[in-house]
């Protein structure tokens, strides 16, 4: 599920405040996110200031002003009376950028490297993925030594850690026990200890399940046990602190006073099997209770015949420390003063903790509370201590949701049967402001008359589930659209059921590496998202995914009617090819047909993308492929998606101006495919066909109307397949476009042409020749520009371009074209009056004459078109342009054209294709 604006500018604010919480607590920033400016601090909620970036004036008079920007974009201002580390002016600068430029998984990967803590992401062959600056820094790694290699490959020492994470994987969140780090070289002196805690989840994605291992520094826990440790030396009470497994760490001299052992001999020892105890075994059955969280208390029997309550308490879940406290019954002392020490004991190893704990006694009331849990909750320690947290939280205006978005009312009540616990909330301040907070909650067992208080640890977790939310969303998601990318329309085609049957529409734009070598790589991103947002608007209930650079599809539930050609398990009739033609009616290969919903579809989204595009402030004339295929997902969408894109490929592959092209439709059948693939096939061999001597040109002459003499001659290329035979350019020009070898081919062209004509001079003949040039060979001008010498040399061919390739105006087109001019070629515009014509290029481009398209030829016999033929021929007549018809095959056309006062013809009328030799024969006939 996507986020709402409101959800991801919230995430973001409270990531920029939790970062100047953290490693600039003094310091402001101005930062705009979404058209609003927001002034955000430590200390408060983030704040609207309105649409203007400016500083305030008491920022100019004192203090250290920083202008916080990338590639000349300025991204906010942060200020600060004393000076900003430069870190974390980078880390601001990057994530300002990534939001406002949707950088996708890069940005990402950058923001997990920066995140301010030991993380790592593992997949799930517990191989790294990718880990934090600090987790590299922690360990003393690098980068190289981690990514791609397995837990056990980087830390082969820690036997058991392989097999905790893999506890992860199988969707168990794991505590990971506390790890004794030696930092520095050298002597003992010279290095630091630290002490990790560890935890791992389970984390998703589109690649499967993952595990995300997060560490923190717990040294400053050890260094309070050592504290506490201190203060049981001077203690007059029976108490002893034991590790996780029961193991004594240190004990109050008088409890030592027990046994008749040294200090030595008893610390480390389970408590269990100290000397004194009558009954070892009631001893373990207590430390078991506590250590899973649970009352443990009883009257033991000493070996020298006293008695001793004794009480153990902890945090549960195995982790942490357990304490022990007894009471001597024989002297009965003061409860009171017991109760008090312990207190006191309690709160000074609060005030010393970094997390956020308080303790509550039985009816619910705050007992003890340190600094870090009140700024947490955002309330005073004042406020919390002696209040009944439950009511205290309401009237605060403090609410909390769990994770299915239910608000928690009220607490659970805190009775032994239910505890420990272990969940997290969101918690929403009065203000709005949110945190992700995990609370962990034990029974602490107190001196108050034998009842049970509690024990509550919060931690804020929300960047941590910021960036576990970001990275679930950009597997699934395309980063410059935001639109789903493959593997996210393959998750909700999923999601819909295997029964349902969908409609899948592919699109994308014809000639779009021709546009982008054009405008460039920022401007057609731009129109990309512009594209993207067009779709959205098409028709409600749509999911749309960006699958390429310019290829989209939309997938939609169809109404409930008879679907044609349905893709489903019960094996349906293979789907017949449908050519949507707008303004005509539809066709079949096999025969007439109504108008399936597919098509009427098609030519609804092709009406829907005809509404110009703008792009610096200009209407971009666009014109769109459509590929479109429909049937019942099963489990496997992938089919259904590569079934569209299938149809898509057929029509970009066809011969531009030819019916497919202009319908600008395809509707999948089974026989695409094996088209598709003849095409690839085609492909891989045309280099090949170069070398082998595999292609050949013939000539068709240009004939004048007057006399029928012999003006010229087209060049026309033709590929002698060893298997296919003869090939027209159709079959393979259009494949040879989407790499380099179109411009091998055209130099080849050049070349023939002009040898051909060297011949012709040889025997006296003066045949002017002209050669087609593709709107892909115009745009790399470079490999037309390295022919220059030769042309100068030989002097240049006369060129033909199509008429689509002159519709965008370029400063270099029309310095290349002039460069040819000059060489001696004339310019003529093939095809003209067709498809996309453009008259503007009459003018703008130097032209010496235009080849009218067959269509005028073939429909001399209707009044009207004869009527635009003759307009045609004089328009530009007017204008000193040459005018050829194209495509003369009956005597009835050859009349008719030069009544309409056209000139000059090519047509099998007068003569078909022919090699160099037959030409020149030809000539000295017509001569």
């Amino acid at each position: 599920m996507m986020l709402s604006p409101t959800d991801s500018q919230q995430i973001l604010l409270g990531t920029l405040r939790d970062l100047i919480r953290l490693h600039a607590p003094q310091a402001s920033l101005l930062a705009p996110v979404n058209g609003q400016v927001f002034h955000i601090t430590a200390d408060a909620p983030p704040m609207g200031l309105g649409a203007e970036l400016s500083p305030p004036e008491e920022w100019l008079d004192a203090g250290e002003l920083r202008w916080l920007n990338r590639d000349g974009t300025l991204l906010g201002l942060l200020w600060s009376k004393d000076s900003v580390p430069e870190p974390v002016s980078s880390l601001l600068n990057l994530l300002l950028k990534s939001v406002q430029h949707s950088r996708h998984d890069h940005d990402l990967s950058l923001l997990l490297t920066h995140l301010p803590a030991p993380v790592a992401w593992l997949d799930a062959e517990l191989k790294f993925r990718q880990v934090s600056r600090h987790f590299l820094a922690l360990y003393g790694l690098a980068q190289e030594q981690v990514l791609g290699h397995s837990v056990s490959e980087v830390f082969p020492a820690r036997g058991q850690l392989p097999g905790l994470l893999d506890r992860a994987l199988r969707g168990q969140a794991v505590h990971l026990p506390l790890e004794r780090l030696e930092r520095g070289s050298g002597a003992a002196a010279d290095q630091a200890v630290l002490w990790m805690r560890g935890e791992a989840r389970p984390f998703f994605d589109a690649q499967g399940i993952g595990v995300l291992w997060t560490s923190q520094d717990a040294s400053q826990e050890r260094h309070l046990a050592s504290q506490l440790d201190s203060l049981l030396d001077d203690s007059t009470a029976l108490l002893a602190v034991m590790d996780g497994s029961g193991r004594v760490q240190n004990a109050s001299s008088a409890l030592m006073a027990l046994v008749s052992m040294s200090q030595a001999e008893v610390l480390g020892m389970p408590l269990w099997e100290w000397p004194c105890w009558e009954h070892s075994s009631q001893i373990r059955e207590l430390v078991a209770l506590a250590v899973r969280g649970e009352a443990a208390s009883a009257d033991v029997a000493l070996v020298h015949g006293g008695l001793l309550r004794l009480s153990l308490h902890g945090e549960g879940q195995g982790t942490g420390l357990l304490v022990a406290q007894g009471h001597d019954l024989a002297p009965l002392r003061d409860m009171e003063e017991q109760a008090a020490l312990q207190r006191s004991l309690i709160q000074q190893i609060l005030a010393r903790s970094s997390e956020a704990t308080l303790l509550l006694n039985s009816a619910g009331r705050v007992t003890l509370v340190n600094e870090e849990a009140a700024t947490l909750l955002g309330l005073e320690v004042a406020q919390l201590s002696g209040a009944p947290l439950d009511r205290l939280l309401r009237e605060m205006g403090i609410q909390m949701y769990d994770a299915a978005g239910q608000q928690v009312i009220d607490l659970p009540i805190w009775t032994q049967s239910s505890l420990p616990t272990d969940r997290e909330v969101l918690l929403v301040s009065a203000v709005g402001v949110r945190r992700t907070v995990r609370i962990q909650t034990s029974v602490l067992p107190v001196l108050e008359g034998q009842r049970h208080g509690l024990l509550m640890t919060l931690r804020d977790i929300s960047s941590l589930r910021r960036m576990e939310a970001r990275l679930r969303h950009d597997t699934l998601h395309d980063g410059l659209t935001g639109l789903f990318n493959r593997a996210g329309m393959r998750a909700r085609l999923l999601e819909l059921g295997q029964h349902t049957h969908v409609s899948l529409l592919a699109v994308d734009i014809s000639g779009f590496p021709a546009l982008t070598a054009s405008l460039g790589r920022v401007p057609s991103d731009a129109l990309l998202v512009q594209l993207a947002a067009r779709l959205l608007t098409w028709r409600e209930h749509l999911l749309a995914a960006r699958l390429s650079d310019d290829t989209f599809v939309l997938a939609y539930t169809p109404s409930l009617q008879a679907q044609s050609g349905s893709r489903g398990r019960d094996k349906p009739a293979p789907r017949k090819a449908v050519v949507r033609q707008p303004g005509q009616h539809e066709e079949e290969t096999s025969g007439s047909a109504p108008a399936t919903q597919l098509e009427e579809d098609l030519r609804s989204l092709q009406h829907h993308l005809q509404i110009p595009f703008t792009m610096a402030g200009r209407e971009l004339p666009l014109n769109f492929n459509l590929g479109a295929t429909s049937g019942v997902i099963d489990n496997d969408p992938e089919a259904l998606l590569g079934e569209a894109e299938t149809a898509l490929n057929y029509i970009q592959r066809s011969t531009p101006g030819s019916r497919v092209v202009r319908a600008g439709g395809m509707i999948y059948h089974d026989a695409l495919r094996s088209e598709v693939a003849r095409d690839f096939q085609l492909q891989s061999e045309l280099p090949g066909a170069l070398e082998r001597g595999e292609l050949r040109l013939s000539y068709q002459p240009l004939v004048s109307l007057k006399d029928r003499k012999l003006l010229g001659a087209e060049a026309l290329l033709r590929w002698n397949h060893p298997k296919l035979g003869l090939l027209a350019p159709p079959a393979f020009l259009p494949l040879a476009a989407r790499s380099a070898i179109i411009s091998d081919l055209g130099e080849w062209v050049i070349r023939r042409a002009l040898e051909a004509r060297a011949t012709w001079q040889q025997q006296g003949l003066d045949v002017p020749v002209s050669v087609n040039l593709s709107q892909d060979e115009l745009l790399r001008q470079d490999d037309l520009e390295r022919l220059f010498p030769l042309l100068e040399e030989y002097g240049a061919p006369n060129f033909e371009l199509s008429a689509d390739s002159l519709l965008h105006f370029s400063q270099r087109t029309l310095n290349l074209l002039t460069r040819l001019r000059e060489l001696g070629a004339s310019i003529v515009v093939d095809d003209f009056g067709d498809g996309a014509s453009s008259l503007t290029s009459l003018e703008r481009f130097p032209i010496s004459g235009v080849k009218l398209h067959p269509s005028f030829v073939a429909r001399l016999d209707n009044p009207r078109a004869y009527k635009l033929l003759q307009g045609t021929a004089l328009l530009a007549s007017s204008l000193g342009l040459s005018v050829t018809a194209v495509g003369v095959e009956t005597a009835e056309q050859f009349a008719l054209l030069q009544q309409a006062g056209v000139e000059t013809a090519q047509g099998y009328y007068f003569a078909a294709p022919m090699t160099a030799e037959e030409l020149a024969l030809f000539q000295v006939a017509q001569s």
